[in-house]
């Protein structure tokens, strides 16, 4: 076997497949690519107990002598051998070449001088890696192929879940590390609050399933970096589509109920603030380790917050359903409120509605609840504080 690629190609398809298997929850066996050498091309795999990424190879020739093959390679071994042809100061890379030998595999990197340098002689240098075999209960992932079930597009979708959900989900295995996907909303769990979404996924299948943190990053840091990406749901995985790239993320069916939580939001009562600068305001408040006390007078024009340090008020823009409501307080303490707002500020910004750039809150008073949301219904967290006069 010869395989011949061209660098950027190979050193962009690993890199990728690394940032995926060097996870602190992989076992050694996973952080490796796989090189799947068949005669109609190259595709290069990474797994995890929860993903299976394939992307295939470009700019590569391959010659087999006994049809197709696979060999792995640790990433530990790989990667470090492949960046040291970065940023080069007296030659560029020409082809990167991998041969089999016996149970190795060898790898011969190809240089050229730069033009002004003056010379004009080839270089090569060759790194020999153990070919890693590749153990049985492996070939299950390695093997999975793509649906026939209908694919989505979903890109639009991806990013809103990117922008608005993922950011509220922590990296942890206990419910807090989880997306709930009902089949009318999508849930994130958090110490400080609890936000809930409308299923804009539903209806490319997304539903009546709950993904972990890994399989979240996984959808921000990588597919997101496509240009269109496709979905399509099995009875075991979520497929991806993307160009060249491919991935298999297992989903778990065991929803936590969100039923309290959905029950504790009341939008009868609203005051309207402008996010931005409310944003704004919290990132003074939060040099302070402390909760901010919100003081919230209906027959005022303003809300008043304060701390130990520092206090301001915050003009509200819009009071409705306040009327026989007497003053009360609550305390949270700035980063919460501040994630608890889902979304960047023009993720859910409407064209020609000025109302789509504030903030809502809303208070349920018969359950002393306040909870954050927006005109635009599509989305409200409610908070865990303890309301008081």
């Amino acid at each position: 076997m010869i395989l011949t690629c061209n660098y950027n190609s190979l050193i962009s398809a690993t890199q990728s497949i690394a940032s995926i298997v060097e996870d602190a929850l992989s076992s050694d066996d996973d952080k490796a690519v796989i090189f799947n050498l068949k005669s109609s091309g190259v595709t290069l795999i990474g797994t995890t107990p929860v993903i299976t990424y394939k992307r295939s190879l470009a700019d590569c020739q391959l010659v087999l002598d006994e049809g197709d093959m696979m060999f792995m390679l640790k990433t530990k071994d790989l990667m470090p051998f492949l960046n040291t042809f970065k940023s080069l100061r007296r030659t560029n890379v020409d082809r990167v070449v991998f041969e089999t030998l016996s149970n190795r595999i060898r790898c011969t990197v190809f240089e050229v001088y730069n033009e002004d340098v003056g010379y004009s002689d080839e270089l090569h240098s060759s790194w020999i890696f153990d070919n890693i075999p590749i153990k049985p209960k492996k070939l299950p992932y390695i093997n999975l192929e793509s649906p026939t079930e209908q694919l989505f597009d979903c890109s639009m979708e991806l990013k809103l879940l990117s922008e608005s959900m993922i950011p509220v989900v922590g990296n942890t295995s206990n419910i807090y590390g989880n997306l709930v996907f009902s089949e009318e909303h999508i849930v994130a769990f958090n110490q400080a609050f609890t936000s809930i979404s409308k299923n804009f996924l539903a209806p490319k299948g997304l539903s009546g399933i709950k993904l972990n943190y890994r399989v979240l990053a996984f959808i921000k840091k990588v597919l997101l970096s496509e240009e269109q990406v496709s979905v399509s749901k099995t009875d075991r995985h979520l497929y991806f589509a993307a160009g060249g790239v491919e991935a298999f993320v297992m989903y778990d069916t065991k929803l936590a109920s969100y039923d309290t939580q959905l029950g504790l939001h009341d939008a009868t009562r609203h005051i309207a603030i402008d996010r931005g600068y409310l944003k704004d305001v919290l990132r003074r408040f939060s040099l302070a380790s402390e909760p901010v006390e919100f003081t919230v007078n209906p027959d005022s024009t303003v809300l008043h917050l304060k701390n130990s340090k520092f206090e301001q008020e915050i003009p509200t823009l819009d009071i409705k359903g306040f009327e026989g409501v007497s003053q009360f307080k609550f305390k949270v303490m700035p980063l919460y409120l501040d994630s608890a707002m889902l979304g960047e500020d023009s993720t859910f910004l409407q064209d020609g509605n000025e109302q789509s750039g504030n903030i809502f809150l809303y208070y349920n008073q018969a359950k002393s609840i306040i909870s954050l949301g927006d005109c635009t219904n599509l989305w409200f967290s409610v908070l865990s504080v303890t309301v008081y006069e």
